[in-house]
């Protein structure tokens, strides 16, 4: 379980960094982004942004219309 958990981290790790300067994709500021290798005892971290103040989350059924996608 700990290494899926690992994968699951690291991509989210990888998305950040692909998407941290794309024009017009609002994204938190990363601050710091370290993988997780649990072989190798590196343990994994992202330390970012807080947006509570600013953004919001959808409910667990809630689901995105085209306004909320498209501009």
């Amino acid at each position: 379980m700990r290494e899926k958990v690992a994968i699951i981290h690291n991509n989210e790790c990888t998305f950040y960094d692909l998407f941290r300067n794309v024009e017009n994709f609002s994204i938190p500021k990363i601050f710091c982004a370290q993988k997780w290798y649990p072989k190798e005892k590196q343990m994994g971290v992202i330390v970012m942004e807080d947006l509570s103040e600013t953004a919001q989350t959808l409910g667990i059924f809630g689901t995105l219309h085209d306004f909320q996608v498209c501009k």
